[in-house]
């Protein structure tokens, strides 16, 4: 007996950019797929900083594929911080590279940024800013793919005050969101649907500090002494009470939620600390959580490369295969090795992974398949 071992590339890449729209990147995994294409993270890297595909070496290429992996889903500074070191990209040796692919005056605007940003990570100026342009360019090379973040959470706030009706996104698939009484529902383009406990917007007034440009941000996250700069030279303002809305609903989390025994309603920590609450029930690895454009796209993105795998985990079976287990995006059977020689199993496990998907013929799917006495 041996295991066919098939794998989905890059699915959630690809998914996401049938979802969103964005035509180049999938005309760029068809290429790819055709062998008349380059490799997708060299790519990502040419488009963001417009060098010649020509002229991606390794490093470049290793810093497409951060920004690829980490940024899919709105992730930021601290995202590249976090994924880059595992693919040999950290931010003290993007500095040179990334500041002599930039234009002097885009380097500059960046570094003068750095004293009000949010997203310091505790980078010096030259390295954030190194960070901060890669995670920029890469926004700007995937504009459809960026602006569904925002597209999605208008969405999510639009169902949420409007019960029981349909906000259906035409420009995302179709892809709709709706709530009836304590859920709310994301109907996926298969027509499944995602469901979200007691979804509510959460209306908070914080103070903030509005910067000359537009951009605000909370007091507490904003230095002292350079805020304070900004407000005598009248470049800002304090606002005490700015009106802002989150995206809240009850799910599993690390943490530990409190429950009223009589009105069934969820507190978390510090909620129950701060209403000074009393004979409430904890209940371990369930609490509040927040939902923003980001997080509903990797939702969606992720729910629907799924549904591609379970209906070929289905045919498959239905083939006369044995599933003996599946990641997220693999799916693992065990079939006798002369037989698979005989009659061309791995071809057909193939043909049968790599097939058009019904509810999106469009989508470029493409699968390798490893064969062999052990679980690759």
């Amino acid at each position: 007996m041996i295991f066919l071992d098939g794998d989905f590339a890059n699915i959630e890449g690809r998914t996401s950019a049938y979802l969103a729209g964005e035509e180049w990147k999938l005309q760029a995994f068809r290429d790819l797929d055709a062998g008349t294409g380059p490799d997708l993270y060299k790519v990502a890297y040419s488009r963001a900083f417009g060098v010649p595909i020509e002229e991606v070496d390794k490093p470049k290429r290793q810093r497409g594929k951060v920004l690829e992996l980490s940024g899919g889903y709105g992730g930021g500074v601290s995202a590249v911080v976090k994924m880059g070191p595992t693919y040999g990209v950290k931010p003290a040796n993007l500095v040179q590279p990334i500041k002599d692919a930039t234009e002097p005056e885009e380097w500059a605007k960046f570094l003068a940024a750095w004293p009000k940003a949010l997203d310091k990570r505790g980078l010096p100026p030259e390295q954030w800013a190194a960070v901060k342009i890669l995670v920029t360019n890469g926004r700007k090379a995937n504009p459809k793919i960026t602006a569904s973040w925002k597209l999605l959470e208008e969405a999510c706030l639009s169902a949420i005050d409007n019960p029981c009706k349909a906000i259906i996104l035409e420009n995302y698939r179709g892809v709709s969101f709706y709530r009836e009484q304590s859920m709310l529902f994301i109907r996926l383009p298969s027509g499944r649907c995602l469901h979200y406990w007691r979804p509510r917007i959460q209306e908070v007034k914080q103070a903030v500090i509005k910067f000359a440009d537009g951009s605000i941000y909370p007091v507490e996250d904003c230095d002292p002494v350079t805020t304070q700069a900004y407000i005598d030279m009248g470049l800002a303002e304090r606002i005490e009470k700015h009106p802002s809305r989150k995206i809240v609903f009850d799910g599993k989390t690390d943490g530990t939620g409190y429950v009223h025994p009589r009105s069934g309603v969820l507190y978390s920590a510090r909620e129950r600390e701060e209403l000074k609450l009393s004979g409430l029930i904890a209940v371990p690895n369930w609490s509040h959580k927040g939902l923003y454009g980001g997080l509903l796209a990797e939702n969606v993105v992720s729910g629907a490369s799924y549904d591609i795998q379970a209906l070929r985990m289905l045919e498959l079976s239905r083939a006369g295969f044995t599933i003996d287990l599946h990641t997220h995006d693999s799916i693992t059977a065990e079939v006798n090795a002369k037989l698979c020689h005989d009659l061309g199993l791995k071809q057909e496990f193939i043909r049968i992974m790599g097939a058009p998907c019904p509810w999106a013929p469009e989508l470029p799917i493409s699968v390798k398949v490893h064969d062999g006495k052990t679980y690759s």
